[in-house]
């Protein structure tokens, strides 16, 4: 009885020095957003790059010269990317007034068609409700326009730091080869256990980003091979943004789909959004809801809940990329809880089912 009672005490402040410091590390990570940002992307573009320069050095290539190898070609990738990205963004920018202008020509024309039929007059005296304010409010023009330029100039600043992060990830890449025999200096008499853990966490990690990055990656080609024969402006520009928002599960494809088929409207007219509305969503279903289920398996899903509340707090924290990166990030702390018996069950809560890997899997 005694051991219980002097006990409760210590376990309620350890929980409250754990509640703290979980308050302190979240506000110092919004305060260090811009640097985190610039941190995660270098690890994750690590980590993607890893493989290569692996299988380099298993192909008898010193490590000097496989490294050379794998930045050359990841340097000139984010270079060609930067040229094409650049005049995407700033010939669709020089154009965000000319768009703005003719959709708000076609949501006037809407709403004349409408009147014209008396379908909204119709409609207000069966609900009571003032139709076409309701659909002014929920379907401003300026705001529809202005979320697309917001969209693209997010991206366009992301990239601007694209060298900064590319240096940061060779660092990572020259120190990836190193981290066991540090692990084994870090651990000493237990260094075998806590190398093959940590390992299975890494791999798992890596499994996980690699996988989805291809994913994200067909479907960005994918679509901007779609929007390209389609005749649609900057397919390049949406082809990428179609691949960052992919990562996103369930939501990013439509958010990414909302500046095409905007541009689509102005271009093309009713007929061509539509199709481009049905291009998207046959791509999405094609990857998302066949390939991707066959590839990952069960056990890697997380919650829709999750997922959405993910996107609100890496947002919070981290700001548009970390919108981007709200799936990895909270697939990173799944695969770490569920290597643990003691954090299983959050891995648990966190997916989308009960069913999480165990060691023995």
């Amino acid at each position: 009885m005694e051991h219980s009672v002097t006990d409760r005490p210590s376990r309620g402040i350890t929980l409250l020095y754990a509640i703290a410091a979980l308050v302190i590390v979240i506000w110092g990570m919004r305060g260090a957003a811009p640097l985190l940002v610039e941190v995660l992307l270098s690890v994750f573009i690590a980590i993607v790059c890893a493989p290569s320069l692996y299988w380099l050095q298993r192909k008898g290539l010193p490590t000097w010269l496989a490294l050379i190898v794998v930045v050359s070609v990841m340097l000139l990738m984010v270079f060609g990317f930067i040229v094409l990205m650049g005049s995407s963004i700033s010939g669709f920018m020089a154009n965000l007034g000319h768009y703005k202008k003719s959709l708000s020509t076609t949501y006037q024309g809407v709403l004349n068609f409408l009147d014209d039929t008396h379908l909204v007059e119709r409609l207000e005296k069966a609900t009571g409700q003032d139709i076409v304010t309701s659909i002014g409010n929920s379907l401003d023009v300026n705001k529809a326009v202005q979320f697309a330029g917001n969209t693209v100039s997010e991206l366009g600043s992301a990239f601007g730091s694209a060298f900064m992060i590319a240096l940061t990830a060779i660092f990572i890449l020259l120190e990836a080869s190193g981290f066991p025999k540090k692990l084994s200096a870090m651990a000493g008499a237990a260094a075998d256990k806590s190398r093959l853990n940590v390992d299975r966490i890494v791999n798992d990690i890596r499994h996980y980003l690699i996988l989805k990055t291809w994913m994200c990656l067909l479907t960005g080609v994918l679509t901007g091979v779609f929007l390209y024969c389609m005749g649609l402006d900057y397919p390049f520009l949406w082809g990428t943004l179609a691949f960052l928002l992919n990562f996103i599960p369930n939501i990013g494809s439509i958010i990414a789909a909302v500046p095409a088929v905007l541009l689509g409207l102005v271009q093309f007219g009713w007929e061509g959004a539509l199709g481009i509305i049905v291009g998207y969503l046959v791509i999405n279903g094609l990857v998302g809801n066949f390939l991707e289920p066959k590839i990952f398996g069960k056990g890697l899903g997380l919650s829709t809940l999750v997922i959405f509340l993910g996107l609100i707090f890496w947002g919070w924290i981290l700001g548009p990329i970390g919108m981007v990166l709200s799936a990895p990030l909270t697939m990173v702390v799944k695969i770490v809880a569920e290597s643990q018996p003691d954090t299983r069950w959050i891995a648990i809560l966190l997916s989308s089912d009960a069913n999480v890997r165990t060691d023995s899997t």
